[in-house]
């Protein structure tokens, strides 16, 4: 069965991330405090229920794996400053977007969740980190916040986010964290290559539904004999062959931006194959 990521709109979906968090720094890590998790074993904040948030989730059949989640920034600011003072940050973010004449529009990631046995796995981590990036894209994210732990600064170094001052201890996660800030553009340039045509799959313009995400394995079937493919997807990485039922022929083997499946109305859902 394919891992299938999503953005969380179900109350199940959304109680899976929550219940999925706790398990990972509580029970697994041994982060945060106990005040931050409720008696049956979720994990939420108030940052989890402003009109700009979205939770990317990974399911491998019905046990969510991995989780990530980015806010939009408001008048109460982002999840990174409960920890750090961003101010001159934005200030010299404001100035060069009054420079340049455009309107900045900050995010943050924070609350970044994966089983353990999943870590180093189908590159979950890669696909997790390339659906937020559409997610944000599609807000219009310039710019990009965050406290991270510093045990796992290189894995953010790579998807272009740089340290903005020294790390420090913070009690209440239990956990040595240091700020970062990056360039929307140069994150996004990161997850989606040169190819920025790819995007377009995670986060169509035109559709209301946000698209959904799956790795199959190598040779995996994904549609059995005689069963519809019910979504329209597109071939984002790899490749794929389309066979009659079983048969050991192949009609045909679509590449990058290839399109299969049942034809979609402009609020259907796409899925991009890993």
């Amino acid at each position: 069965m394919p891992i299938e990521l999503k953005v969380a709109r179900t109350a199940k979906e959304l109680d899976d991330v929550f219940r999925l968090r706790y398990d990972v720094y509580v029970s697994e890590r041994e982060k945060f405090s106990e005040k931050r998790a409720t008696s049956d074993g979720r994990m939420v904040d108030s940052f989890d229920d402003l009109p700009g948030v979205a939770n990317v989730v990974a399911y491998d059949g019905d046990v969510a794996i991995a989780s990530f989640r980015v806010n939009k920034d408001s008048v109460v600011g982002l999840p990174s400053e409960k920890y750090f003072d961003f101010t001159d940050t934005r200030g010299l973010i404001e100035q060069s977007a009054e420079e340049a004449n455009i309107t900045p529009c900050i995010v943050s990631c924070s609350m970044l969740a994966i089983r353990k046995q999943w870590r180093h796995k189908r590159n979950v981590i890669f696909a997790l980190f390339k659906t937020v990036t559409a997610v944000m894209r599609g807000w219009g994210a310039t710019h990009i916040f965050g406290a991270a732990s510093a045990e796992t600064f290189p894995l953010y170094e790579r998807f272009g986010v740089k340290a903005v001052a020294e790390e420090q201890w913070v009690e209440s996660v239990g956990d040595r964290l240091m700020p970062v800030m990056g360039s929307f553009g140069e994150v996004f340039n990161w997850a989606f290559g040169k190819d920025k045509s790819t995007a377009k799959y995670f986060l169509p313009d035109n559709c209301r539904a946000q698209p959904e995400t799956i790795l199959p394995s190598q040779s995996e079937v994904l549609s059995p004999e005689n069963d519809r493919v019910e979504k329209l997807c597109s071939v984002e990485r790899g490749g794929i062959s389309l066979r009659p039922g079983q048969k050991d022929f192949v009609i045909t083997r679509l590449g990058h931006e290839g399109l299969f499946g049942k034809p979609a109305r402009v609020t259907a859902s796409m899925r991009a194959l890993q």
